[in-house]
Parts: C-alpha cells; structure tokens; sequence
C-alpha cells in the first residue's frame, strides 16, 4: 500500500508546476505520519526558537519528533542544508528534499535517497517517521502509569472524603470526629450545585468533583503558570478551600506519589509551549485524555467532541451574514447578546473574540458575551482561554465575568433564577456564580451558538450511565426541557417510538423557549433530525417556531455502511454531523427551510476545507418543501397510504378493512445470553446464577416482609422494630442502589421491577423448569428459553394469547424484520419468536 501511494505521489508531481512541488510531498509524507499516529503540522516553531522549518512530526501532545524542510531544484542542495543546520535546525531527526533526492540526518549521520526510486524512498520515509523521541516515550510511560493508577487514587480520596460526611447538627456531638470545617465548606457548595447544577444533585456527585479539582489542580498551575487562578475564580477558589480543609501537603504529596511523574512530564512538556493556542491545544488533549482515564463513562456521557476551527469560523461568519441580511446588525453591535449554551472549553467564544473589533469588543466582552459550561473541568479551561485571548488582542487582563457554572438545560423559567435570594449564600464567590446567571437571564439574546453534547443513550444498562432527566417536577416528569419535549416534538410525532430526548435535541429545544424575541440559533449536532422517522414531530415544530432555516448537512455516519455519499467525518466520530441555523423573524410571514448537502464522497478534512474556503452565502441551497408527514428531504411520491393496512391501526374505533387483526413483537430480553441457550443444563445453571445475586441485591438493599430474607436480616442487623414496614405497611427500601455491579445484566425495565415496592413480596426470583421452553431465537435457529416476565423486558400478554398460559402451544405467525440495520425479511414460525427472529 505504501508503494501505491508513492505511485501516486509519483502521478501528482508530474501533473502540477515546479512551484507547487511542496504540496504533494506534504500528504505523502502525512500519509506515511498517520501510521505512527503522528500528524504532519505546517510551520510550526521549533521550540525555544524563532526557526519555522516547512513541517514538523507531531503527536497528540505536540511532541515534535522530527523536522522536513522542502527546497526548490535550482537551490545549492548541499549549501542550503548546511545553512540550516549553522543556524540551530535540531539534527536528531531531520529531513531535507527537493522532490528528486532527500537527505535524513540523525545527528552525525546522513542518508541519501533518490526519490524517483519508491522502494528507496519508502525505506527513508519509514525510518523517518518511527523516530522515537525520548520524551515522548517517557510521556506516555508517565500517562500508562497515570491511566493504571488514577482510578485508585480517585477511590483513595472519595472514601477520605467520605469519612468527613455529616450533617451540621451532628458537629454538636463532640464525641463524633467530623471535619467541622469540611462540611460546613461542603453545604455551602452543596447549595450552590443544586441551584446552578441540578436540584436533585446529591453529595457524591460534590465529592466527584473535590476529587476532580485535587487531580487537575496542578495541572492548570503547570500549563498556564497561573497559580492565582484557583484561588481567584469563583468555583475553583470554593472547591480550592474544601480542598484545604483536609488535603495538607504532606497527605497531598503521599496520595499523589504513584502518579507525580505524569505532572512531571506535563510540566516538562507545558515549559516547550510558548504560543497560547499550543497550550490550549495541549491542554485540552490533555483534558480528553485525563477523563477518560479517569472517568470513561462520564466522558462517553457528556458526548466530547471538540469544534474545528474551520466549522467555528464558518458558523460565526454565516450567522453575522444570516443577522446582516435579517436585522441589518453585526455580531460587534451593541445590544446583541451572544450565548455559548455549552462552551466547553470556550473555543467558540475565544474565536468570537478575535473576530470583534477591538473598538468595540470592551463593552461586548463586559455586558453581550455569555458562556455556560456544566462540568467543571473545561469550564476552568474556558475561563482562561477567554481571559488570556482578550488580554492577547486588547493589551491588558480583565476578568470575564459572564462565563455562568450552569447546567443550560436546567435554567428555565421553572426553575427560581428569577427570585431574589441573595441571602442564599453566605460566600461571596458563590453568590457572584449566582448572581451571573441571573444576569444573563435577565438579558435578551441574540444569538445562541456552539456544539451541544451529542450522546443519547446507553448500550448498556449495567453502565449506569445515562444522561439525567430535565423535569421542573420529576414525580410527575412533568415541565422542564424534557416536559417541553413531551408537550411539542412527541406529541408532534407520529412514530410509534418516539426518543427524541437525546442531549442535543433538548439543546434544540431549551434554545427555541430561550430565543423569545427576533434572533438566531446555530448549533452542530448529531445529523438524524434530518431524515430520522423518530424526529418527524421535531421538524414539523421546527417549522413552525421559526421563520427560516438553514441545514449544512455534513454526514459522515459511519454507521451507515454502504452509503457512498456519507463520506468521512468532520469530528472523527461514528454518528454524522450537521450545522443548522434557525432564524426567527416576527417581520416574516413565511417559514422557509434550506438544505445543502456538503457530504457526497468528501473526506472529513475536505469537508473542513469547504467550510474554510466558503460560507453560508457561497453555498447554492436548495429550498425544501417538506411532505405533509414533515419530511425534508428523500421526499418521493407514494401511494402507500391507499393500501390495505397489514393490520389494525392505532385507533380502537376506527372502522376499516386489514389483513390480520392482530399483531405484536417479538420477545426482547436485553439480556439473551442469560436466558437462551442451546443447552437445557447450561441455561438452569445461568438462570440460578442469576437469580442467586439478584436476591442477593434485595437483601442488601431492601427490609422484605414475610420472607426468609426478611428473617435474615433482622438477625443479621439485629433490628429492634421487628416489623420491617413502613407507614403503609409496605416492604421497605433501606437504601437506593448506586453500584448495580456487573456479574448480571441490568436493564432500565428490570431495575425498575427491583425499585417497586408494592411488588416486592412477590420479588423473589426462583428457577421454575416449567418456565423453560423452546423459541425460535433466530430465522432457523431453535434455542431454550426461559419464559420469565421479570427477566425478558418484553414478554407480554400477547405472547400469552398467541401461545396459551405455557407459551408451549403452536401456533403459526408471520413475522417481519426491516429496519436501518436489516435489509426487509419474512419468515413463517410456530415457536414463540424473539425480536430478531
């Protein structure tokens, strides 16, 4: 493959001028890069020095491992190479070319390659490129033992922390140990998260983020020299005094030990960065890489991805052109207030700020730039990415005082922001987070902008990991963004299965009730909301809230094997993307939508070039007309309407002719490799192992009368009530699992089974061999069954009038399997049949 692509390299140079020979060279040589997982940057600074050689080998820390200069034939090859080196080009990894030789010099050492000879020349770029450089081996040593270590040492601190917890009232009791002054840092910050956070925010989740703030403290003080900052900020000055309570030197010097020589390479590292969109570039690499060593399911739930440059200026352009052509005003204007609803680490307000005019940008940096970031890491790296850009363009420090500690989606008009409490908190750093986001409520915006998190759901139940509910009133699951979503997207809908509560629809959603008055959304997500069946109810309201709307599609589903035209990914990432503006213009009647499909075929870096060489007014856009089911684009005229339906629709009453009155689907388990299997013995052994750890999680977290375990427990705990219920004479839950462990698979329908308590009498789980059955498991594939509704998320009483009380009666069925994944199928069975079937 290597040869191939010199072949080709061979092809490009004999098409193109003498001049543009450089360019060619260039990918070739990025090609050869990727494969070390290194990246060839253009002009980059040699660290330590005004030298800027055409190219340099990076890796993800902006190790440079090697140096490629690029001269023209007619130059004195010899005398140019010497003149470098004379001048302090490093030697230990240097390549010098003038597309027909190439010269690589390893200090003392020197080899010639004459390019015109690919086997040659695939030998000297190879030997380039596998370069290793000690530092960076020793950084990545540092980050193995920092990724093996970490998570013991968080555990180490949590349990610490934990030994603290206590409620005020319990101080009194001066026989009990308490860290008076931890706790009492530790309300007053409690209270503070459950505004800006989340009202049902608990105090582990205060101690995951103490734990945080210990772990990364250096790091900031390293990267940016900054110590001042902790002490200064707000939030980090807060969590820097619960840190002092109890984390002393001596301790803090003995618990970090195992990991002190992975800051010791980024304090190495961070000395050779002197541009500050290096450090910020290596900071955030930095941060990525910390997280999910740290915490990779709280890194997958907040759906990461960092914004291109490319994108950012692309958007920021075309929506000062959108405000241009709608309101006659720019972003630099007066009374435009600009929100980053999830900032992360400020990349779309620090480009904002390069772009205003400095005339005007005081005022706008002061009182009409706002920022929210939720998690705590990357709202310290945006607080000193903004600060530092403004100093760098405006020639003097000032505090930006509009970056909000905030869950977006949480600061609705439910929610209290709006009250006056300003004798909430005590601390004054507190109060100003507070009194920020009342702030920003209290001004009209203009424009909401940024790259919302993407995730939706978890695959795995037993990951615990989903992303929390927006609910004003969680008994209820009733107000909030995610009532808004009930109450407009799902009750628009005509899907039978509506999930359209994916993080960035309710991004959508909150910015659409937020934008009260004439401005503009841009935000890039994940692309489904363009064609996705489930997202029907979301386009139509789309349409009908705002005025015009403007879609970049750029694809690049990965998922979508097969489809040419999805071409590769802007974010390197599995789920295709989009840039939708949304205006709302209470001067127009009309509402129009716009679609551009900058996808076909291209790769994601030309994809980001189109975005760089283009904006919105460039693009030819095609002006959709969607269907009256609210389809916007792969619209095709249909009769499928005036066919006779297969079965009965939804409605109970209405009179029409069908093929089959009944239907259903298949058995779904979310847990098939528990209970199928071709062996009988093997499926008895995993039913009771199953059934033997989860009674094993009622004993520990539920009282449960009239039962041997109830018994049990008594004499285990010795309990002096002896009843065991509650006021309704109830079984009792002693305590809300946190850990559901992994030896058997969870999923949300069996959780909640566990949670009933009006059930739990009858909770109990006890292999019954009547239960065990013969399914159809897949077309042609007989398996035994257990036949257990507690244990199959959908077994229901369809499946019962289908195949009698004993699921064991035959019956014959149709049944049908379609969808984005399976290409339409049929198959005829007389076995109870399971989802996949």
């Amino acid at each position: 493959m290597s040869i191939a692509r010199i072949n080709q390299y061979y092809t490009e140079l004999a098409q193109i001028k003498e001049t543009s020979l450089r360019r060619p060279f260039a990918e070739l040589l990025s090609y050869f890069s990727k494969e070390k997982n290194l990246r060839l940057v253009d002009e980059v600074k040699i660290p330590n020095s005004k030298k800027q050689p055409d190219g340099a080998l990076m890796d993800i820390f902006r190790f440079h491992y090697g140096y490629w200069e690029a001269k023209d034939l007619e130059d004195d090859f010899d005398k140019e190479l010497n003149h470098k080196i004379k001048i302090g080009y490093p030697t230990e990894n240097l390549l010098f070319e003038n597309s027909q030789k190439a010269m690589l010099i390893r200090g003392d050492q020197r080899e010639t390659c004459d390019m015109t000879n690919p086997k040659a020349l695939k030998a000297l770029l190879e030997k380039f490129v596998s370069f290793e450089k000690k530092e960076a081996k020793d950084f990545k040593e540092a980050f193995e033992i920092f990724r093996k270590e970490v998570g013991q040492i968080a555990r180490v601190l949590k349990k610490m922390i934990e030994n603290f917890v206590g409620t005020t009232e319990e101080l009194i009791d001066t026989e009990k140990k308490y860290n008076a002054e931890f706790v009492l840092a530790q309300e007053e910050f409690f209270e503070l998260c459950k505004i800006s956070i989340n009202p049902q925010i608990e105090k582990s989740d205060i101690n995951e983020m103490i734990v945080q703030h210990i772990l990364t403290g250096d790091i900031f003080r390293t990267v940016f020299g900054d110590a001042q900052y902790l002490d200064e900020n707000n939030i980090a000055s807060q969590l820097n005094k619960i840190e002092k309570t109890f984390f002393k030197e001596s301790l803090r010097r003995d618990t970090l030990k195992a990991i002190s020589s992975y800051y010791q390479a980024i304090k190495g590292q961070a000395a050779t960065l002197l541009a500050h969109e290096e450090k910020q570039d290596f900071l955030k690499t930095i941060y990525e890489n910390f997280y999910q060593a740290y915490n990779p399911k709280g890194a997958d739930k907040l759906g990461i991805v960092y914004t291109p440059s490319e994108i950012v200026n692309f958007m920021l352009d075309s929506t000062e052109y959108l405000l241009e052509k709608h309101f006659d005003k720019t972003l630099s204007d007066k009374n435009v207030h600009i929100l980053d609803p999830a900032t992360g680490t400020g990349t779309f307000i620090t480009h904002l700020i390069k772009k205003l005019s400095p005339h005007t940008l005081a005022h706008k940096y002061e009182h009409e730039l706002h920022a929210n970031e939720v998690s705590i890491l990357p709202y310290y790296i945006a607080n000193l990415n903004i600060e530092y850009i403004y100093e760098q363009k405006m020639g003097h420090y000032r505090n930006f005082n509009n970056i909000c500690w905030v869950d977006t989606l949480d600061n609705t008009d439910a929610l209290a922001y709006k009250n006056e409490q300003k004798n909430l908190f005590k601390n004054t750093s507190l109060l100003e987070n507070y009194q920020r986001i009342q702030n920003q409520n209290s001004n009209p915006l203009t424009v909401i902008i940024g790259n919302p998190p993407y995730n939706a759901n978890q695959q795995n139940e037993n990951d615990n990991n989903k992303n929390r509910e927006y609910y004003f009133n969680y008994a209820k699951k009733e107000g909030g963004v995610d009532g808004r979503i009930k109450d407009t997207y799902v009750q628009s809908s005509k899907a039978t299965k509506t999930k359209v509560y994916d993080m960035y629809a309710r991004f959508y959603r909150w910015a659409s009730d937020r934008m009260k008055n004439d401005g503009i959304v841009a935000f890039i997500t994940n692309r489904s909301f363009i064609d996705s069946s489930t997202f029907d109810g979301f386009r139509k309201c789309i349409k009908s809230e705002f005025n015009e709307v403007h879609i970049v599609d750029l694809k690049g589903d990965v998922r979508a094997s097969g489809d040419a035209t999805q071409g590769g990914n802007v974010f390197n990432i599995m789920t295709g993307v989009a840039i939708m503006f949304l205006i709302k213009n209470q001067e127009l009647e009309s509402h129009r939508i716009y679609y551009y499909n900058a996808g076909d075929g291209l790769s994601g870096k030309e994809k980001l070039e189109v975005l760089k060489d283009y904006r919105l007014r460039d693009l030819l856009q095609e002006k959709i007309n969607p269907d009256k089911n609210h389809n916007w684009i792969n619209l095709s005229v249909s009769d499928f309407k005036t066919l006779l339906p297969l079965v009965k629709s939804d409605d109970e009453n209405a009179e029409e002719e069908k093929l089959f009155h009944f239907s259903t689907l298949g058995v779904s388990t979310n847990r098939d490799e528990w209970i199928y299997d071709f062996s009988k013995k093997n499926l008895q052994n995993k039913v009771n192992f199953f059934a033997k750890k989860y009674n094993e999680m009622l004993e520990k977290h539920f009282i449960i009368d009239g039962d041997k375990i109830w018994k049990k427990y008594l004499k285990k705990h010795k309990n002096k009530n002896g009843n065991g219920k509650n006021g309704n004479g109830k079984p009792q839950l002693v305590n809300m699992p946190k850990n559901w462990g992994e030896e058997i698979k969870w999923s949300e329908s069996l959780k909640n089974y566990f949670l009933r308590n009006d059930l739990l009498k009858n909770k109990l789980l006890k292999l019954s061999k009547k239960q065990i059955i013969i399914a159809n498991y897949r077309p042609f594939v007989k398996q035994f069954y257990y036949a257990d509704q507690v244990l199959s998320d959908r077994l229901t009483k369809n499946h019962f009038a289908m195949f009698g009380k004993n699921l064991d009666k035959k019956n014959i069925l149709m049944g049908f399997v379609f969808g984005k994944r399976l290409n339409f199928c049929a198959i005829a069975t007389n076995l109870l049949p399971n989802l996949a079937t």
